[in-house]
């Protein structure tokens, strides 16, 4: 049977070095695991909050990029419309179009 080792992970660098003493040859694998994922944890404290960031970035861009094209189609029309020619006569001749229709079930004539 296997004990249940629980290591402590908060506290910054006390709980870092209380991890790094742990001697590993005395454990079981499963016990060996708990560390090593505690380990893992210690070292990847904060990375959900990086996550979420990135996310929150994402949103915002998306947002604006939206609202300056909306800008743009209403200010210049003719560059935009140009623009989106010339965006849609290149994705017709490398073939992007078909690849993004045909498996919607969407069909162009």
């Amino acid at each position: 049977m296997a004990a249940v080792v629980e290591v402590e992970v908060g506290g910054g660098a006390a709980g870092e070095r209380e991890l790094d003493e742990v001697d590993m040859s005395d454990l079981s694998p499963e016990e060996q695991w708990r560390v090593e994922h505690a380990r893992m944890h210690a070292k990847h404290r904060g990375h959900e909050a990086m996550h979420a960031e990135m996310v929150l970035i994402l949103i915002a861009t998306l947002v604006v990029a939206q609202l300056l094209l909306v800008q743009w189609k209403q200010r210049h029309p003719r560059s935009y419309n140009v623009s989106h020619f010339l965006t849609a006569t290149s994705n017709s001749w490398l073939g992007l179009q078909e690849h993004t229709t045909m498996p919607a079930n969407f069909f162009d004539f």
